[in-house]
């Protein structure tokens, strides 16, 4: 079980997906970096917010997506 530990920002989120994607490993499991992990894993990777990474994902999803898509992502 993978599980990427992030900040719990809309960022940080989109800094996940830009990873998972950089290194083609997709996690089981989000939990912010206070949250206990589940007794049994194989590997944490704790993602580090990044605009830089967070604005090239953010940028690809308005190319894809909806501006109402892009409003229920936003509000969820």
């Amino acid at each position: 079980m993978l599980i990427f530990r992030y900040d719990k920002t809309f960022e940080g989120l989109l800094t996940a997906i830009f990873d998972a994607y950089s290194i083609k490993k997709f996690p089981d499991i989000l939990l912010a970096a206070e949250e206990t992990p589940p007794l049994f894993y194989d590997e944490i990777i704790t993602v580090i917010t990044d605009e830089e990474r967070s604005n090239r994902v953010w940028k690809g999803l308005q190319k894809k997506l909806s501006a109402s898509a892009l409003a229920s992502l936003t509000t969820c």
